[in-house]
């Protein structure tokens, strides 16, 4: 059916410096489909062509039921198609880094801030959307489609002690290998994998 939010209405989040994203080849989309054996969603697609790889200042979406200390599922960042499949910020790289958890019939298309997976789920049509809770090795039911999930994804209001307009979070940047240190006693952060620069609207499609 498609995405009905009109996708221009949201906003890229500008914590990021503007720099260029390639556009989708559906040459690298059809290569990487053969190789896992499967047939990323077409609204999900619909969304590549917009922006191959994106991270919106709606970014937080409330399933209808959550686990007790969940308020809201948010996204950091969209995973593109790029023809460097070891692009951290990619969905090749993705797919192949969470398949033995995931399996087969789910592809990651964003982490939230506490590491958590959000998936499509194509094991029926259209896919839905859930995550998984990689601390416990669950899944919980996020949206019915990606189109559901998109219309919902909202702005969180900003806390009261930020004044500078933006949506703050911790990220560490992960590299493809695990760091065993911890900072100030501290459990390091999770691994958001999202470009350090970011986008610009320049790159979506007509």
């Amino acid at each position: 059916m498609g995405i009905t939010r009109n996708l221009k209405n949201l906003t890229f989040n500008s914590a990021y410096k503007s720099v260029k994203r390639p556009k989708l080849d559906l040459k690298v989309l059809d290569k990487l489909e053969r190789h896992f054996g499967i047939k990323v969603p077409d609204e999900y697609v619909q969304l590549l062509k917009f922006s191959n790889g994106c991270s919106f200042n709606e970014s937080s979406y409330v399933p209808e039921k959550l686990p007790t200390g969940y308020g809201m599922i948010t996204a950091c960042w969209f995973y593109g198609v790029y023809e460097d499949q070891k692009d951290s910020n990619g969905l090749w790289w993705a797919i192949e880094g969470y398949r033995a958890a995931l399996g087969v019939d789910r592809i990651p298309i964003s982490s939230d801030p506490g590491g958590d997976m959000i998936c499509l789920n194509v094991s029926i049509s259209p896919a839905f959307v859930e995550m998984w809770m990689h601390e416990i090795d669950e899944y919980i039911f996020v949206a019915k489609s990606f189109e559901e999930y998109v219309d919902g994804l909202f702005e969180p209001e900003d806390d009261e002690d930020d004044d500078d307009g933006e949506i703050d979070f911790e990220y560490s940047f992960f590299d493809g290998e695990d760091d065993e240190e911890e900072e100030d006693g501290k459990e390091a952060k999770c691994r958001c994998f999202f470009a350090e620069d970011g986008f610009t609207e320049d790159d979506d499609d007509e």
